[in-house]
């Protein structure tokens, strides 16, 4: 064995050229990859939100009915007054007895959330949600659920009735868009 043949075989390494070839062809995977990752975060966010809200809003309605009085859920920003105009906060459930749209003293602070978590936002109605005794409301409500990021296929509504109940949006004409009631596509500001 010559010493040319052996130092041929010891050699370890890439070539420029394959270097490149390397780089570019990972670069097309990751740029495949990763947005549609990022769709999948951002429909798992949506989803846990969505599941969240839902349960709390059952929840509101279950203790009005148990405790017979009228029960409140609003956003606020320190868990004493609503702030009906950034459902973003955090919410609490209260018996609100005297109708004044906020928690005194003497009124009971019943379950409180977070606020949102990164890559969702949520619009409400101008008005606190409050469950009267009997489960219902005085006015329907619906909470509109979107990503952070445009994306009108992850917008998601729950619809609350007069009778109290909680209901999904859906995609009725199979467009991958959630519709309102009236079939218009759910749009987020």
């Amino acid at each position: 064995m010559n010493q040319e043949q052996g130092f041929a075989r010891g050699q370890w390494g890439l070539t420029l050229l394959e270097m490149m070839i390397t780089i570019a062809l990972a670069g097309i995977m990751l740029g495949a990859v990763v947005p549609s990752a990022m769709s999948i975060i951002d429909k798992s966010r949506i989803t846990a939100q969505v599941n969240r809200m839902s349960s709390v809003l059952q929840f509101t309605r279950y203790q009005a009915i148990d405790q017979n009085m009228p029960v409140a859920l609003c956003p606020t920003p320190d868990l004493t007054s609503c702030d009906i105009t950034n459902w973003n906060l955090p919410k609490m459930v209260f018996n609100d007895r005297n109708f004044n749209k906020k928690r005194d003293q003497n009124e009971t602070l019943i379950h409180m959330t977070s606020k949102l978590p990164t890559g969702v936002s949520m619009q409400g109605p101008r008005k606190l949600v409050r469950f009267y005794e009997d489960g219902t409301l005085g006015s329907t409500a619906t909470l509109l659920i979107c990503p952070q990021q445009p994306n009108d296929k992850l917008n998601r509504a729950l619809f609350i009735s007069l009778q109290g109940r909680v209901r999904l949006s859906r995609d009725s004409n199979k467009d991958s868009v959630h519709e309102r009631g009236n079939g218009q596509a759910l749009v987020c500001p």
